[in-house]
């Protein structure tokens, strides 16, 4: 299998960042597979390969929060 450059996950994430931040769910959720995928098939970076999974722990959680959010709000 072919592998990512690291730089395209760290654009991929700033995209999933940027749905997450406009609250598009449905637009989210198919980028943070997508994102999940190349992190699987990125170059072997170690170093920023573990930076970037921090980074995405942390926008996957903000993402949980968002959905969430969003859901009570179309609820009410």
């Amino acid at each position: 299998m072919k592998k990512i450059l690291s730089s395209q996950v760290g654009i991929l994430i700033n995209d999933w960042y940027r749905f997450i931040r406009t609250f598009s769910v449905p637009d989210t959720e198919i980028l943070k597979e997508q994102v999940e995928r190349e992190i699987e098939n990125m170059e072997e970076y170690q170093d920023y390969i573990a930076k970037l999974k921090i980074i995405y722990a942390l926008f996957e959680e903000y993402n949980e929060l968002e959905v969430k959010e969003s859901f009570l709000v179309f609820r009410k």
